[in-house]
């Protein structure tokens, strides 16, 4: 769908800011997180503040442009309609406004974080910030949706473990755990390298050396892995999935993968499937 573009939307003037943030009545912790991120930020580009941001209890009440955050009646209202995936966000200047909507908590996050890199912030570390000043700034025309490319989004670095700059940086990963007013996390329900996890050789080995990795004409669990054509480990590994599922219902993604070393197993029937697919 093509929309006409609106006209510039005046957020900054004279060195104040003056466009009205307001958003839904029920607006959950982590919208009001992002109302407050825009509004700090904008206060810092102007070089004003302190200020506190004081919602609209009606419509009438807004004078001036405004930015509505998550707002679907007022989108609607503007004839603005969307539907987004939970982390994707959609910006659209419309009447002198802009309706700023996501699919979920981390989406609303997200759109605001795009605006103020589309203003010219950037969150180069925990510690390093640049903020542009400004005493007159307009947000150009504005209609676009973005949604991230990956489901997870993760760095092992300890200098980045600080949740604040995590989420500006739109990672959602469970190495920096987000409270939930931020937006929260996603949560792993079983880690990389789970094959013994899921499988102890402590509990199976003893009856069932089959399950495990034929190296070298024996059957072995020192530094080898499962066994992946049995039919036995398929059904006892999906079941103790499932079980995993049930007992950590907000996590979105178990790991079912090989241990952390070589030691594949060489039974004639893995072998085979090694020849089709090319390699282990």
């Amino acid at each position: 769908m093509v929309v006409a573009l609106d006209r510039p939307l005046p957020l900054i003037q004279a060195g104040y800011p003056v466009a009205v943030i307001t958003g839904r009545n029920d607006a959950p912790p982590a919208e009001e997180y992002a109302a407050e991120e825009l509004r700090r930020h904008l206060y810092a580009i102007a070089g004003a503040g302190p200020y506190r941001r004081m919602d609209a209890r009606s419509r009438s009440d807004l004078n001036g442009p405004t930015i509505f955050l998550n707002d679907w009646e007022a989108a609607a209202a503007a004839g603005i309609a969307s539907e987004l995936a939970p982390e994707a966000f959609h910006l659209e200047s419309r009447d002198g406004n802009l309706y700023l909507l996501g699919g979920g908590p981390r989406g609303v996050l997200y759109g605001v974080y795009d605006l103020l890199e589309t203003l010219g912030c950037r969150w180069y570390t925990p510690e390093l910030t640049r903020l542009p000043r400004r005493r007159n700034l307009a947000l150009p025309p504005l209609c676009k949706t973005e949604a991230p490319a990956f489901e997870f989004r993760d760095m092992w670095i300890w200098d980045g473990s600080d949740p604040v700059w995590w989420q500006r940086n739109r990672m959602n990963g469970w190495y920096t755990p987000v409270p939930a007013y931020m937006g929260g996390h996603v949560d792993y329900g079983l880690f990389v390298h789970t094959f013994y996890k899921l499988l102890p050789p402590e509990e199976f080995f003893a009856g069932h050396p089959e399950y495990y990795s034929l190296l070298d004409g024996a059957r072995r669990h020192e530094m080898g892995q499962l066994c992946l054509t049995n039919p036995d480990v398929l059904r006892i590994v999906t079941a103790r999935v499932l079980a995993a599922m049930r007992a950590n219902p907000r996590a979105t993604i178990f790991s079912v993968s090989q241990n952390d070393w070589e030691g594949a197993c060489e039974c004639p029937a893995c072998s085979r499937v090694v020849d089709e697919e090319g390699s282990q």
